[in-house]
C-alpha cells in the first residue's frame, strides 16, 4: 500500500519587504482561474474569481481588468465583481493583448500558412513542418456590444518576406539587403524543431507617441518595431505610413545574422518574452525592455535569464542604420543578471517592468517568483506565488513548454505581473484594506478555510474532513512509516436499495496520496501526512445526513485499523 504523502514545502508568499519597495502587484497563476491584487506585504487586497482559465490580466485605468485567454483563445473586459462586460473569441488568440488609448484591443494572433502556400512563398520544403507555418498576425479590434470584435487594422508578416532560396518562387531576393524584410527559411540551427511555430510571436506593446509596434518573434531571438499609422492596405505593403515604409520592418534587435550582418557572436536576445517601450515619465523612457530568457534550441543554452534595457536609434518615424550593418546598440545599456547567473534562469515566459522609482519588477515565470532590483541590482522585495496548479511536472520529465500540454504543470507558474503606483488611475474607489495572505501557515489554517471551520466528522489517529465529495485525512505530526494500515468506512444502508450491496467497505488500499492544494500553497515545514479519497453521491449523502435506523447507523462515524485479506481487498 503507498503511503500518505508528507507534506513538506518551502517557504512561498512574501520572502522580503525592502522600504524602496513600491506599489501593488496584480498576479494571476498560469491557466488560473483568480487574479490577485496584493499590496507590499503580501497582503490581498483585492481578488477576481474569473470563471475561466487565463493566460494573464491587467489592470485598466478604469478598474476592470482585461485578460488573455488561450486555448480556446479569448480576451475580455471583466468588472471589479468578476462580471465579464465585453468578450471576443479569437481561435489563433497567442500569448498577448493590451487596450489602446482609443480603448480598442490590440491582439496578438496567428496565420496558418499550409505547407503548399509556404513553399509557393519560397519556403525550403525540408524546412516546412507536415502541419505548415504559424505566422505572426497583429490585429487591432474594435470591441462591439457584449460579445464580439471588429476588426479595424491589421498586420501580417506574411506580406513582408524574402527568400534566397529559389529563384522561380515568389519573394525571392537579396536577404542581405533588405533587413526590412523577413526571411522565410530562417531558423536558429539546423536541429531547430519548431518549424511549424517559425516565428510565433509572445509578446507586443504599442507606443502612442510613435504610433508604432513592438513585436517579439521567439524563435528569431530578436524584436521587431513596425509602423501602425499606415492603413491596412499600407499596412500590407512597402509605402504608406509616417515612416513612408508601409508595412516592413523599422527596426530589428538581438540577432543580426536574421538578415545576414552578424554572426552567432554578434546575438544579444535568446527567446526572449515582454518586449516594451519605458512609458513616458519613468527612468529610461523610450528605451526598450526586455525579458531575454536565456534558453534556444537542441543542446543549445546560454544557461541564464538577463532583464536587459536597450536605447534604440530612432530618428523621428525612423531608426538609424548604416549600410551591411546591424541595428545598434550593440550592447544593451543595462542588463540585470543574479550575481551567480546560472541562479536566474527562466526558460520560457516571464516579463519585467520599469517602475516610477526607477527599479524593476521581475517576473520569473518559471519559478512563480517576483522581484524588484535597484538600478545597481540590489533586490528589495521577493514574492514567491503561492497559487497552485492541480499538478506539477513527474519528478525526473523535462518537456519542451509547447509540448506539455499532456503533462501536469509545474505548480506556481506567471505568464507575467503587474505593478500598479498607489495614485494609478484604476485603484481609485476600489477597497484597498489588507485581508489575509493567499499562502497558508499550516495544514490546520488550510482545512479551515477549505471547512469554512466545520470541525472534522471523525476524530481519531487520522481526523476526517468531509470537503465536497472527498474524504481528505489528517494526521499531524506524522511519521510516514506510522501511516501504512488499510482504513475503511463503513456504510450501513437505511434499506437495501440505498448501496449496491447491504453492506458495503469502502477499502482504501488505492487512497489517492498525491494530496492537492488547489487553491493554496504551505509556507511551513512542518511534517504533515495528508490524503483524500472521494466517495459516491450516496455515501457522501450517507455521511451527512447522519440518518438512523433503530440501532443501526448509515456510516460508523470510526475509522477501524482492518488487515486486508489475502487478496488485498477488504472482507466483506
Amino acid at each position: 500500500m503507498p503511503r500518505p504523502a508528507v507534506v513538506s514545502v518551502p517557504t512561498v508568499g512574501l520572502i522580503l519587504n525592502e522600504p524602496e519597495a513600491f506599489g501593488y502587484t496584480l498576479i494571476h497563476k498560469l491557466r488560473g482561474k483568480t487574479t490577485y491584487l496584493i499590496d507590499d506585504q503580501g497582503a490581498v487586497v483585492h481578488r477576481w474569481e474569473l470563471g475561466a482559465n487565463a493566460l494573464f490580466a491587467r489592470l485598466l485605468e478604469n478598474g476592470n481588468l482585461l485578460v488573455q485567454g488561450q486555448k480556446p483563445g479569448y480576451v475580455s473586459e471583466v468588472d471589479r465583481h468578476g462580471n465579464a462586460v465585453w468578450k471576443c473569441n479569437r481561435a489563433l488568440l497567442h500569448h498577448d493583448s493590451l487596450k489602446m488609448p482609443n480603448g480598442n484591443v490590440l491582439l496578438l494572433s496567428q496565420q496558418r500558412k499550409t505547407v503548399e502556400e509556404a513553399i509557393a512563398a519560397g519556403a525550403d520544403p525540408d524546412f516546412i513542418a507536415a502541419d505548415g507555418l504559424a505566422v505572426p498576425h497583429i490585429i487591432e479590434a474594435e470591441p462591439t456590444g457584449r460579445s464580439g470584435c471588429e476588426i479595424v487594422w491589421e498586420w501580417s508578416a506574411w506580406d513582408h518576406l524574402i527568400q534566397d532560396f529559389d529563384s522561380s518562387k515568389a519573394n525571392h531576393g537579396v536577404v542581405a539587403e533588405h533587413p526590412e524584410l523577413i526571411d522565410i527559411n530562417f531558423r536558429l540551427s539546423s536541429t531547430h524543431s519548431m518549424e511549424r511555430e517559425w516565428a510565433r510571436g509572445n509578446g507586443v506593446d504599442y507606443n502612442p507617441a510613435l504610433d508604432q509596434i513592438i513585436l517579439s518573434p521567439r524563435y528569431f531571438s530578436e524584436v521587431w518595431i513596425i509602423d501602425h499609422s499606415t492603413t491596412t492596405a499600407e499596412a500590407a505593403s512597402h509605402r504608406g505610413g509616417k515612416s513612408g515604409k508601409g508595412g516592413d520592418l523599422l527596426y530589428r534587435w538581438g540577432n543580426p545574422r536574421t538578415y545576414r550582418a552578424g554572426t552567432p557572436d554578434d546575438q544579444r536576445l535568446f527567446w526572449q518574452h515582454n518586449p516594451q517601450w519605458i512609458a513616458p515619465g519613468l527612468p529610461g523612457a523610450g528605451n526598450i525592455l526586455v525579458f531575454n530568457n536565456g534558453h534556444e534550441f537542441g543542446d543549445f543554452s546560454r544557461g541564464y535569464s538577463s532583464v536587459d534595457e536597450i536605447a534604440p536609434p530612432v530618428d523621428g518615424a525612423n531608426y538609424r542604420l548604416n549600410p551591411h550593418s546591424a541595428y545598434a546598440p550593440v550592447e544593451p545599456i543595462w542588463v540585470y543578471t543574479a550575481a551567480t547567473s546560472s541562479d536566474f534562469f527562466a526558460k520560457y515566459v516571464s516579463g519585467a517592468q520599469r517602475l516610477p522609482n526607477g527599479n524593476t519588477l521581475i517576473c520569473d515565470g518559471v519559478h512563480g517568483t517576483l522581484f524588484e532590483v535597484t538600478p545597481a541590482g540590489k533586490t528589495v522585495w521577493k514574492y514567491v506565488n503561492p497559487s497552485t496548479s492541480k499538478g506539477r511536472l513527474r519528478q525526473g520529465e523535462s518537456v519542451p513548454w509547447e509540448q506539455q500540454d499532456d503533462f501536469e504543470r509545474p505548480v506556481n507558474q506567471l505568464y507575467r505581473a503587474y505593478r500598479y503606483a498607489p495614485d494609478y488611475p484604476g485603484l481609485q474607489g476600489l477597497d484597498l484594506t489588507p485581508g489575509d495572505r493567499i499562502e497558508i501557515t499550516s495544514i490546520m489554517d488550510y482545512l479551515i478555510r477549505l471547512t469554512d471551520g466545520a470541525a472534522p466528522v471523525v476524530r481519531s489517529d487520522w481526523d476526517v474532513y468531509l470537503v465536497g465529495n472527498s474524504l481528505i485525512y489528517v494526521k499531524e505530526p506524522c511519521i510516514p512509516e506510522d501511516a501504512e494500515p488499510t482504513f475503511f468506512l463503513h456504510l450501513d444502508p437505511v434499506d437495501r436499495n440505498d448501496l449496491p450491496i447491504h453492506r458495503k467497505q469502502y477499502s482504501f488500499d488505492n487512497l489517492d496520496f498525491a494530496f492537492e492544494f488547489e487553491d493554496h500553497f504551505l509556507s511551513s515545514s512542518e511534517e504533515v501526512c495528508v490524503a483524500m479519497r472521494e466517495l459516491p453521491d450516496y455515501g457522501i449523502a450517507a455521511i451527512r445526513t447522519g440518518q438512523f435506523t433503530g440501532e443501526d447507523r448509515i456510516w460508523e462515524g470510526s475509522l477501524d485499523v482492518v488487515e486486508p485479506a489475502d487478496d488485498g481487498k477488504a472482507a466483506q
